[in-house]
C-alpha cells in the first residue's frame, strides 16, 4: 500500500504544477514547456513504477535466502 501511495502523490503533484503552469509556459516560455513537460513525463514513468512494485510486493516475500514466492 505504501508504494502505490507513493505513486499517487508523485503524479498528482506533477500534474498540479505541470497543468498549473503549462498554458503559461506555451504562451510565454516555449522552451520551458518543453522540460516541464519532460519532468512530467518522468513523473509519470516514477508512478508507474511505484505501482509496480507495489503491486510485485504483494506477490514476493523478501527473506534472508533471497526472494521466494508467496
Amino acid at each position: 500500500m505504501f508504494w502505490i501511495s507513493s505513486g499517487l502523490l508523485f503524479v498528482s503533484f506533477g500534474n498540479f504544477l505541470v497543468q498549473g503552469f503549462m498554458n503559461y509556459l506555451i504562451k510565454n516560455a516555449g522552451d520551458y514547456a518543453l522540460q516541464v513537460y519532460w519532468i512530467h513525463e518522468f513523473l509519470n514513468f516514477l508512478f508507474l513504477i511505484t505501482f509496480i512494485i507495489g503491486i510485485m510486493s504483494q506477490y514476493v516475500n523478501v527473506s534472508n535466502n533471497g526472494f521466494e514466492t508467496l
